[in-house]
């Protein structure tokens, strides 16, 4: 497999309750493949929000889960975790499905 792109791990940090949550580097410069899935279009109050839906291929990180976020550490392009599969059960490799909201 192909692992030309690198990301960061992040996770929350801030107390409970904050507005905007405040992040910090869990991993950083993770090799991995970003796949785009799937993507779409929709009205959000009078503002028009671009999701697309990647999946990013990696080595298995046991601390990775699906509250964190990821940062392409070249385009600076925030992937939302929703799932981390441990690929074929043998903590090898983690298939990790994100979401990548453009407003």
């Amino acid at each position: 497999m192909n692992m030309r792109h690198r990301i960061t791990i992040k996770h929350d940090t801030s107390p409970d309750g904050e507005v905007d949550p405040t992040y910090t580097a869990l991993r950083v410069n993770i090799p991995c493949n970003i796949v785009p899935v799937n993507g779409g279009e929709r009205y959000r109050g009078k503002q028009l929000q671009a999701e697309t839906n990647h999946v990013i291929e990696t080595r298995y990180w046991s601390e990775i889960k699906p509250d964190m976020i990821a940062v392409n550490e070249v385009t600076n392009a925030e992937y939302t975790i929703s799932r981390v599969l441990n690929h074929q059960g043998r903590d090898r490799m983690a298939l990790i499905e994100a979401t990548e909201v453009v407003v």
